[in-house]
């Protein structure tokens, strides 16, 4: 026996006044081009074998998204008039068939036959003909309840046998609170809750009381509903042994139709005049909201659904569905020791990355495919008194070079220490070290090889000295164990090769713009400039790339190649580029994709084994895995 108690609800309300952007999100149309009707569109589900099932006005839709077949919900054996369109998305019980109702009746679809029998419950020899709701079917022994009539049913899908439960009850829409208890809407002030009694048969019946008409509802665990109200979303946590109910409004966006639960926890809502919107319990604010403005084709969705691949499916009225995919994290930053712009990245083994920033200081990360690497400082310094300059690094047999303006090291990555040198009498910056074993720098004095000797170095001239007026030589870039790039004075680039501890001049190519980087691959040597990216062949250097995809110069500050699409990633003051130097095809990524800061440092990045590329912005590092971003 059922029994019925009104109990008013104590109410609180908590209001947002903002909401933020900070998800990315994709919204996709699936409509006639799929669909073989659009104007009905309500209820969606999925079965294991991965389609999708739509109801329609009196007809279910099946379509695996790309093509929709449409079969009319009739059985020929029985003239059951539908009268209204379907109440409930397809079920599956566990012989495979689908299972659904309408306003008059319960029907079953075999998938293999693609025909549709219908039932109708009686009641005291009363056939019952109205209010049919289907709530849910047990996977494992095909057990479904229902609403027919004013009372809530078992029905046993294999047997077909049915008996009442609970009830009577106004509810229209339904919400499981874990296995013993029901929530249900009527369409006012009203909400029922249906608790199985201890004979695990029947249950007995409590109402609320609510401070605004309910329109929707969803549970997230058997303590917490969530309502959408003509008021704007609430939550209700149900009633301890000695605790109140309460009513919290957390978001005041009005009209809504529909709610969801997403498996990652969140809410999901409509909004009348808005879209969909949605709720991040945990930080207790509004995250994201997606509108007409950003994708959706109505500002008055029907109702939502979510696939098993976490995208929600909104019905938009005479349509189809949009569908919302949230865009995977694609760059993901690092936080250093310290926050000063990094100048150089290296990886000695493919297996952590080495930081160096502009005072001299080095960061060593591991862990790179953990969400949240390890990050420490190493103890690089004789007596931590350095001047602002860019570290650059180069790697020889098992041994890392390092220097600055002031220091030259070496590192070893097996014992996880520096051997450092006395300061040179002349400041250098830009350094490269061969095949052979020929280390060369750039100082005040030229072009100069480093020859350690004891806990000292020795400088030796490699090309000739500049002028007394200041530095003829700007920029040393390393391309190969045997090749190299200078940088003179500004206006041009040589191609230099080492052979037997001697430096060669190839050719003296003039160069527009500043140089930031340079590359060899593919046998062919890339240049990162100011003024784009160029390239240089024997005799010239040419511009390749002078206008990204937004019609801008590209501003290029670094340049890395990944090892397995053979494509270009370059850094610019304007987001990251990929780039196919054969087919010249370009692809922007700004902060629309994720991109934490669009503005790149002219250090050099580093690739590690897993794929993941390391690049150096104004705000810190990112690294990313460039198929993520094909």
């Amino acid at each position: 026996m059922a029994v019925r108690i009104k109990t008013p609800l104590l109410c609180s309300l908590f209001l947002l006044g903002s909401c933020g952007l900070f998800g990315q999100y994709l919204v996709n149309p699936v409509g006639r081009d799929v669909l073989p009707e659009v104007e009905s569109l309500h209820y969606l589900s999925q079965t294991p074998d991965g389609r999708y099932w739509a109801t329609s006005s009196k007809s279910i839709i099946c379509f695996d998204g790309a093509l929709g077949r449409l079969f009319p919900i009739q059985d020929p054996g029985r003239k059951v008039q539908l009268g209204e369109y379907p109440q409930s998305p397809m079920m599956e019980a566990p012989d495979g068939r689908l299972w659904i109702t309408t306003y008059k009746a319960l029907h079953v679809f075999d998938p293999i036959k693609e025909t549709f029998r219908s039932y109708q419950l009686s009641e005291d020899a009363k056939v019952l003909d109205r209010d049919y709701r289907l709530l849910q079917i047990d996977s494992t022994n095909g057990e479904a309840l229902l609403r027919a009539g004013d009372y809530l049913w078992t029905y046993q899908t294999l047997t077909g046998e049915y008996r009442k439960v609970a009830g009577p009850t106004q509810g229209t829409k339904f919400a499981a609170l874990g296995k013993d208890a029901w929530a249900a809407v009527s369409y006012d002030d009203t909400l029922e809750i249906f608790h199985r009694l201890p004979n695990g048969v029947t249950f007995e019946r409590e109402d609320f009381i609510l401070p605004s008409r309910l329109l929707a509802i969803t549970s997230k665990d058997e303590s917490t509903l969530w309502l959408a109200t003509d008021l704007g979303l609430a939550r209700l946590q149900l009633p301890f042994v000695d605790t109140e109910t309460s009513f919290q409004l957390v978001a005041p966006k009005g009209g809504a139709k529909a709610i969801l639960c997403h498996t990652d926890g969140s809410i999901w809502s409509t909004s009348r005049d808005t879209g969909v919107y949605r709720y991040d319990p945990i930080l207790g604010k509004v995250t994201d909201v997606i509108t007409p403005s950003t994708g959706l084709r109505g500002a008055n969705p029907q109702y939502l659904s979510e696939d098993r691949y976490g995208r929600i499916w909104v019905a938009q009225y005479g349509q189809g569905f949009d569908v919302v995919i949230k865009q995977s994290e694609n760059f993901f930053p690092l936080s250093l020791v310290h926050d000063r712009p990094v100048s150089d990245l290296h990886t000695p083994d493919g297996q952590y990355v080495l930081v160096g920033d502009r005072r001299g200081k080095i960061q060593r990360i591991t862990g790179a495919t953990r969400a949240t690497p390890a990050v420490a400082g190493l103890p690089s310094q004789h007596d931590g008194s350095h001047r602002a300059a860019k570290m650059k690094f180069t790697e020889s047999d098992q041994q890392v070079w390092v220097g600055n303006q002031r220091q030259l090291g070496r590192y070893d990555p097996n014992k996880g220490d520096f051997t450092w040198y006395n300061r040179p009498v002349n400041p250098y910056c830009d350094f490269y070290r061969s095949g052979d074993g020929l280390l060369v720098v750039i100082s005040q004095r030229g072009v100069m090889s480093v020859q350690p000797d004891g806990d000292s170095i020795r400088l030796q001239p490699l090309l000739p000295s500049p002028p007394s007026g200041g530095l003829r030589y700007t920029g040393l870039f390393g391309l190969t164990d045997s090749t190299f790039l200078i940088w003179e004075r500004g206006s041009e680039i040589w191609p230099c090769t080492v052979r037997n501890g001697a430096v060669t001049i190839d050719a003296r190519l003039p160069v527009n713009g500043w140089v930031n980087a340079a590359l060899y691959w593919q046998n062919r040597i890339f240049i990162a400039t100011n003024s784009g990216l160029m390239e240089a062949s024997n005799d010239t250097i040419i511009t390749i790339l002078g206008e990204d995809s937004q019609g801008r110069t590209p501003r290029v500050m670094s340049i890395i190649a990944d090892r397995q699409t053979k494509e270009l990633w370059l850094g610019t003051t304007n987001g990251l580029l990929r780039y196919n130097p054969i087919s010249g095809k370009q692809t922007h990524f700004g902060v629309a994709e994720g991109l934490p800061d669009q503005e790149f440092l002219p250090a050099d990045p580093a690739q590690l084994d897993d794929g993941t590329i390391w690049m150096a912005t104004k705000s810190g590092i990112i690294r990313f895995h460039p198929d993520s971003l094909t």
